[in-house]
């Protein structure tokens, strides 16, 4: 599971940094975290994919991938490479509980890689 590094009202600060429009208008629907800190396993994602492509936009990325470092207790280029860009696309939006299909993606890309 990944953890915010962060209050929850320093890593929204820090969110709303991110110079994108369509950004910003999607957080309050896909940024989502427990009262312990714990972050969705689809709300990751969605942060790794704006640090990925930043809808087209080199700031908006660079900017998400800087958030993702430092709000979370796993960097983006850890995450980005224990996770496909294409599964993490696809899950942002899954309706059903996907944590442990995170982990398992995190797990086994860490084996593979040890």
């Amino acid at each position: 599971m990944v953890h915010l590094t962060a209050t929850p009202e320093d890593a929204l600060a820090q969110l709303r940094t991110i110079p994108h429009e369509t950004c910003q208008n999607g957080i309050d629907q896909y940024w989502h975290v427990d009262s312990d800190g714990n972050v969705k396993a689809q709300s990751v994602c969605w942060l790794y994919c704006w640090g990925k492509t930043g809808l087209s936009s080199d700031d908006a990325a660079i900017v998400a991938q800087r958030v993702f470092d430092t709000i979370l207790n796993v960097t983006f280029n850890s995450f980005d490479s224990r996770v496909p860009h294409e599964w993490a696309r696809e899950a942002r939006y899954e309706t059903e509980n996907i944590e442990s299909k995170l982990t398992a993606h995190m797990t086994s890309q860490q084996e593979t890689q040890t």
